[in-house]
């Protein structure tokens, strides 16, 4: 600890602290400190809240104080706990078509099916954004945003046209674009209170609306709440600042930590200039300056890159030599992936580096540069795990051929497989299935059956395919088989996919054998498949089988958790 951050430690022990400076100067550091100062003075670890503007920030909490059971949370997690807490206090209050004795909130994924649900009749009859030129899966994502974003800072849902036309300055063409955004957007939200479902954005309104003005709830935050840490204000909403501030206000002691030049999260509703009013009411202001942080020696890159895009190309190279970088230009793609592989190995190989302090970053990672580096990765035995938040599963191989696979296994959904798509399930699923072999088993299928039995090959072709492969898939198509008339696994798609996936995929001969970053994949369409079925009726969960991998790839989950999709 240095001096400044020793300071915002002790004076945050008792009082309020607004902890300001760039990001990796210490700031989190000092804040899971001072939760530990707390604990150690004789508080409560229930009395203590550490909230944070999306779920994975606060892993570093829970990494650090691992025997500290402390509330580590976001804004979103609040107010459907406290929704949950209160809602016989204020469900008859809410307008609500339909009231359940607890309330049903629709996750990102459910939200995203209703949408769909309701809005193709609309976009067919009505010729809805006919002037738009994207998927309707981007459609549905932009009025849940829109939404969203309405609830979080602070305007009524029925504005949102008006907004978006006031800020667009061009033809008037597509403003009229907006106008069926708006339709859109009161249309889900009628449908949602007509039928007692809690998208994130009604959500919000009803907590703000009636939950906060509750003296129950301020007694039970004041009394649960006595000790606040707020990481990365600067990166939340407007309506998570206020509810903060006013646990603030009634809170024993607390801790700010906020980043100059913030506010990446703007297009998500984040307001950095909305959370500088956590130093109005602190009791000090500590500026840490950038002094402990490792990424000091590439402030000159960041400098030089930031000029660099505004025209003087002379400064990046100029910086290279003060940061220890080394600009490196290449005039083909696959020669920069080749050079990036090798540098990686390099540092494996000679330097000693772990895999797992190496990260390659890329403004943008498309389906066949991705492709391209994970080749080049594991052929060089380079362990690795790649992410992008922003690609739907459907993008993913492997989720659909899990899904065909799944389909395969219930030909009373009457879902069409292509011979095409089924030997490109096999390739993903089965190890040692290449394309061709793929081709000549998908050409065994039938319609309606598309899962031939190894007996019935023909010897020519168990020469073709080899005896690995055969037994691999007929251990793939007699599990298949039997799961299907198992009653639990043909009426919960969340369970049959979870059991396909440890009792097939992830066993000696199938793809995700020793895969975590493919298992990984799977395991978020696992959970996306299980939030729907959580709110799904017992009796719609065969036709939410019926129609999974036609809509469900169509709509296109990408299994973000709805607290993290709304900021």
């Amino acid at each position: 600890m240095n001096r400044a951050q020793n300071a915002a430690i002790d004076a945050a022990v008792r009082g309020h602290v607004f902890a300001v400076g760039p990001a990796g100067v210490g700031k989190t550091t000092a804040a899971i400190e001072v939760v530990r100062r707390w604990v150690q003075g004789g508080a409560r670890t229930f009395e203590i809240v550490v909230i944070v503007p999306q779920r994975t920030l606060g892993q570093r909490y829970r990494d650090a104080l691992p025997d500290m059971p402390v509330q580590i949370t976001t804004y979103a997690s609040v107010v459907r706990h406290a929704l949950e807490l209160f809602w016989p206090a204020v469900g008859e209050q809410c307008g609500l078509g339909v009231v359940r004795e607890q309330p049903l909130f629709l996750t990102n994924e459910t939200a995203t099916a209703q949408m769909g649900l309701l809005l193709d009749p609309l976009i067919d009859e009505r010729r809805l954004f006919d002037s738009v030129r994207m998927p309707r899966l981007r459609i549905y994502g932009q009025v849940l945003d829109n939404l969203n974003k309405s609830a979080l800072v602070g305007f009524p849902h029925d504005q949102i046209g008006d907004r978006l036309k006031g800020a667009w300055l061009y033809e008037d063409q597509q403003a009229r674009m907006y106008d069926d955004v708006q339709r859109a957007a009161s249309a889900f939200r009628d449908y949602c209170l007509e039928h007692g479902l809690l998208d994130y954005s009604l959500a919000a309104e009803l907590f703000q609306r009636h939950v906060v003005p509750l003296k129950a709830f301020r007694t039970w935050a004041e009394q649960s709440m006595r000790r606040v840490v707020y990481d990365n204000p600067e990166e939340d909403v407007p309506a998570a600042h206020d509810f903060v501030l006013s646990l603030i206000g009634s809170a024993d002691a607390s801790f700010v930590a906020y980043d100059t030049g913030g506010g990446i999260r703007r297009f998500l509703g984040a307001d950095d200039v909305s959370a500088q009013r956590f130093a109005e009411g602190a009791d000090m202001r500590v500026e840490l300056p950038d002094l402990v942080t490792p990424a000091r020696r590439f402030s000159p890159l960041v400098s030089a890159l930031e000029t660099y895009f505004v025209g003087d190309r002379s400064a990046l190279r100029e910086a290279g030599t003060e940061s220890n970088v080394e600009l490196v230009a290449y005039r083909f793609l696959p020669e920069m992936l080749d050079g990036t592989v090798r540098q990686i190995a390099d540092l494996i190989e000679v330097e000693g580096v772990d895999p797992d302090d190496i990260c390659v970053v890329t403004p943008y990672l498309s389906d066949v540069v991705r492709f391209a580096l994970e080749t080049r990765l594991r052929a060089q035995n380079v362990p690795f795990r790649s992410t992008r938040p922003s690609r739907p599963l459907n993008s993913e191989p492997i989720v659909n051929a899990v899904l065909i696979a799944a389909s395969t296994a219930f030909p009373e959904w009457r879902m069409p497989i292509e011979r095409t798509q089924f030997a490109a399930a096999l390739v993903e699923l089965i190890d040692g299935c290449d394309p061709v072999r793929a081709g000549l088993l998908a050409a065994t299928s039938r319609v309606g059956k598309p899962l031939a039995e190894a007996d019935s090959l023909t010897d020519q072709l168990r020469r073709r395919l080899s005896e690995s492969v055969i037994e691999r898939y007929e251990r793939m198509r007699t599990w298949l088989v039997d799961a299907a008339h198992q009653p639990d696994l043909a009426e919960n798609l969340g369970s049959f996919l979870s059991m396909f996936y440890g009792e097939v995929l992830t066993q000696p001969g199938f793809r995700l054998f020793g895969q975590p970053e493919v298992g990984h994949v799977v395991a978020n369409l696992i959970e996306a498949v299980a939030n729907i079925s959580h709110w799904q009726t017992r009796s719609d969960a065969r036709s939410l089988g019926r129609s999974c991998s036609a809509d469900f790839c169509r709509v296109g989950w990408d299994s973000r958790d709805w607290s993290i999709r709304a900021g």
